[in-house]
Parts: C-alpha cells; structure tokens; sequence
C-alpha cells in the first residue's frame, strides 16, 4: 500500500477491517502502530506481537543469541534467518533506500521500486524469525506462549498511543522554579 495516496489509504483500511481478529506482527512496533494511528485506524482491539520486543528478550538474556547490536538485520544474522552475503546486500539495500526516502519527496518509479523491495525486506522473515523464538522457548521450557506474547503487545500499543498524543511532560512549574 502507497499510504500517501488517498485511494490506497482506503484500501488499506478495509484491509485492516477486514482482518480483525487476526494477529499482527512487525519487527519494530512503535513505527508501525505509529503508521496505523496516522492512518486513523483504530488500534485498541488490535492483536499485536512485536517481533523485535520478542527476539531482544533472547538476544539480551541467552548465551546462544547474545547481540550488541540491536536492529533487524543483525537479530536475522544472529538468530540464524540470513547468512552474512544476505546481511550485506540488505545492509546496503537499506542504506540507499533511506537516502533515498529522506532525500526526496516525488518518486520515479524505479525508485519507489526499490523503496518497496526495501519495504518487503522488513517483512519476508518474520515467520522464520517468530518460528525461530517460539523454538528458543520451547528449548528452554520457559513457559512463554503466544498470550505472553499478546500481553506484550498491549504495552506496545500503550505505549505507541501514548507517544503518538504526546505534547510533552506535565511539569510542575511552582516546584520547577524553586529547584532553579
């Protein structure tokens, strides 16, 4: 979906009806839930797992998985999902694509080409990444199930709701003043 236009923004949101009841998945909630509200969707019933909340429990916490680097590209390499070669042409893909994306605002239609290909990038492995987390729960036999996973979700969406009507901190400014 080009959610610049209008029409597709209307597609899309009777893609979103008509999957309610499903869960959603992304690698990075906050952007994505921040997508959905600026859509003017609304996301209080949505079923949301966050795929990168879910694989930095592991990648903070298990020998095996350890990261440094905390982004989708380096959580695929470390869990397995791509190979080194794959990181490098996806590191480079994503590179220019930003660069792209902040550089202009009007799209020639091998440049939207390759803003989709990036697009795509985000989404094609996450089955095999959340199939890879279920099984590092499973081997460890730590109980987390695909509710845990859901009740995560809803501080994501919490959290996103809450970012995305900021308008700043409340401040006190009589205590402010008298501390400066």
């Amino acid at each position: 979906f080009d959610l610049r236009t209008t029409e597709d923004r209307e597609i899309f949101k009777k893609y979103y009806k008509d999957h309610e009841g499903e869960v959603w998945c992304c690698f990075n909630g906050l952007a994505d839930l921040t997508c959905l509200l600026a859509s003017g969707l609304d996301i209080r019933e949505l079923k949301f797992i966050d795929a990168m909340t879910e694989s930095r429990m592991i990648s903070l916490t298990h020998p095996d998985y350890l990261l440094f680097e905390q982004n989708l590209l380096t959580t695929l390499k470390g869990f397995g999902i791509i190979n080194p070669c794959q990181y490098d042409l996806a590191k480079d893909l994503k590179e220019s694509s930003r660069d792209l994306i902040l550089l202009n605002k009007v799209y020639e239609e091998e440049q939207w080409t390759q803003i989709c290909a990036y697009a795509l990038e985000d989404i094609v492995h996450l089955p095999k990444l959340m199939s890879k987390i279920a099984n590092v729960h499973n081997d460890i036999e730590d109980g987390t199930v695909i509710n845990h996973m859901l009740h995560r979700g809803e501080f994501s969406k919490a959290t996103t709701v809450l970012n995305f009507k900021a308008k700043g901190y409340p401040i006190n400014v009589e205590r402010l003043s008298s501390i400066y």
